[in-house]
């Protein structure tokens, strides 16, 4: 083989050499772009992934929240259900306790009711009788309310005076004799006011229990006047249903309501043939509208 054949052989297989490289280059470089693509390809799908990751577990740690608060309002909701049922069960034992005592009060009405009708019948006998008596006594109470008042009001001007004593004393330095013989007295009529109203206030309370008395003492003349009463009429006046005045005095005296029935009639007195005899010493000047022997009719003094 001569020297320019095997140049061109040489020449030959060099470029076919180059050629053969160049495709490789193309295929590396296509192999190179496809490797490139896929990594950026996986690099979104792994950014996408820790995306929804996040997104995952923000919608996790927002459903724990909203768990929590769940299960905040349903043991605030079991609390309150609990409550409710604690103060109906209260509510429920405040409303028996109530009718039961609205049971008790009703019946004490009822009983209350019944008393003071049947102590109405005895009061407004009572009225007439104790009406003069009374008015008598409750001025004599309101005469001694008005002393004692007056007396308190004199105490309350020396205890004034004695208040403005103490703001003369300045004024009295330069005459100590003259402020202690005022101080004497004054201390000395003090002395005899407040005496005095001690005196007053207990004589006040004598007093009333003096009226007291003589209001007790009225009420046991009157009681004991119904029967003295009766054996009276019973012995100067004819009488329609007579038989049932001893059951009315025992009744009308013992004070006990279940003496009281419907069988009890009313006494009927009738004006007899001749004038009736005085009546005894207690209830002389009381029994009016009736002429006696030694009183006209008109007499009601």
């Amino acid at each position: 083989m001569t020297s320019a054949a095997r140049l061109h052989h040489t020449h030959s297989a060099v470029v076919a050499k180059a050629t053969k490289a160049d495709a490789d280059n193309q295929q590396l470089e296509l192999l190179l772009k496809a490797t490139q693509k896929k990594l950026v390809e996986k690099d979104e799908g792994w950014r996408q992934c820790q995306r929804d990751l996040d997104e995952a577990r923000a919608a996790l740690h927002s459903m724990s929240i909203r768990a929590s608060e769940f299960q905040d309002y349903m043991v605030n909701e079991v609390k309150q259900a609990n409550d409710a049922t604690t103060r109906e069960a209260k509510r429920h034992d405040r409303t028996k306790e109530l009718l039961d005592e609205l049971q008790v009060a009703l019946h004490a009405s009822e009983h209350a009711k019944a008393t003071s009708m049947e102590a109405a019948a005895i009061v407004e006998k009572l009225k007439g009788q104790h009406a003069t008596e009374l008015k008598a006594l409750q001025a004599q109470i309101t005469k001694h309310d008005k002393a004692v008042s007056a007396e308190k009001k004199r105490s309350a001007n020396w205890q004034r005076m004695v208040g403005e004593a103490a703001n003369t004393i300045t004024a009295m330095c330069r005459d100590v004799a003259a402020l202690k013989l005022d101080k004497a007295e004054t201390t000395e009529r003090l002395t005899r006011v407040t005496k005095q109203s001690v005196q007053v206030v207990a004589q006040a309370e004598a007093d009333k229990l003096k009226l007291i008395d003589q209001v007790t003492a009225a009420q046991t003349r009157f009681r004991d006047a119904v029967p003295l009463f009766w054996d009276w009429v019973g012995r100067n006046f004819m009488l329609k249903h007579g038989g049932q005045v001893e059951a009315l005095v025992a009744a009308w005296v013992a004070d006990d309501p279940e003496i009281y029935s419907e069988d009890l009639i009313s006494v009927a007195i009738l004006a007899g043939s001749a004038p009736p005899q005085p009546p005894p010493t207690l209830l002389l000047h009381r029994v009016f509208g009736v002429e006696y022997i030694g009183r006209p009719v008109d007499d009601i003094n």
